[in-house]
């Protein structure tokens, strides 16, 4: 079983078919990922997505595979406004770049120059 189509909705309905697959309550998984049922009940219903870390607990409590696994984090990416490749980002960076993608309009070209300078050099 796939996504097959990349909304917000479509992460929480793949979850809860697996879920419905396994004939498991959603206080199950939400249990054994380590969260509670109604914050598990929001990410299926789509109201709310999950950081990667929160996400890996859930895949591994409804005994998803690796393929399954990546699958939704490029839809949670997609749903916290990221591009498909960002999706195996820490939760840190990703929120960053989901930041400047809302502000990139209003940032004054000097601040986006100066950031980006500091970027190049720490990542050099």
């Amino acid at each position: 079983m796939q996504p097959t189509t990349q909304s917000a909705s479509h992460l929480g309905e793949f979850l809860a078919k697996r879920r419905v697959e396994m004939a498991a309550r959603r206080s199950e998984i939400a249990s054994a990922a380590g969260i509670s049922a109604n914050y598990y009940g929001a990410i299926e219903r789509g109201s709310t997505t999950p950081p990667n870390s929160t996400l890996a607990r859930i895949v591994s409590a409804l005994g998803l595979g690796a393929d399954e696994m990546k699958q939704l984090h490029e839809l949670a990416a997609l749903n916290r406004g990221l591009l498909k490749d960002d999706a195996g980002l820490p939760d840190e960076v990703s929120g960053l770049i989901a930041d400047v993608r809302r502000a990139a309009l209003a940032m004054p070209t000097r601040f986006v120059r100066e950031l980006r300078t500091r970027i190049r050099e720490i990542s050099n």
